[in-house]
């Protein structure tokens, strides 16, 4: 059986990028995490201290939103770090980010990058 937790679709204002005005304006950004872990426990419990508290795990992701960073890439190693190392029971997962609206001269929806192990 595989038991996993989705988050998907959060929507942060940050300051990720190369440009200067990226840097300095900011952009809107979308972080969707999957995390793999045993829930079973948790379910038998019906104990939130036995699960990945996703309220909690918001939390991370915003706070590692907050520090701004050039690559994409660089952030999605960060959250991916902040979440394992605050429940070492997650097995493998996911995290993608998507820069909303890229300063492109074509437009496009989105730019995003996503880490998997």
């Amino acid at each position: 059986m595989k038991t996993y937790i989705d988050i998907e679709r959060m929507q942060i204002r940050a300051h990720h990028g190369v440009l200067e005005q990226e840097k300095r304006v900011g952009n809107l950004f979308e972080v969707s995490v999957r995390l793999f872990y045993d829930f079973s426990e948790a379910a038998a419990t019906d104990s939130v201290e036995n699960t990945v508290n996703y309220a909690e795990a918001v939390d991370i992701v915003r706070g590692i939103m907050a520090e701004p960073a050039r690559l994409l890439e660089t952030v999605v190693f960060r959250i991916r770090e902040a979440l394992t190392a605050r429940w070492p029971g997650i097995t493998g997962g996911h995290v993608t980010l998507a820069k909303l609206h890229p300063p492109f001269p074509t437009p496009v929806a989105q730019a995003a990058v996503t880490v998997e192990w």
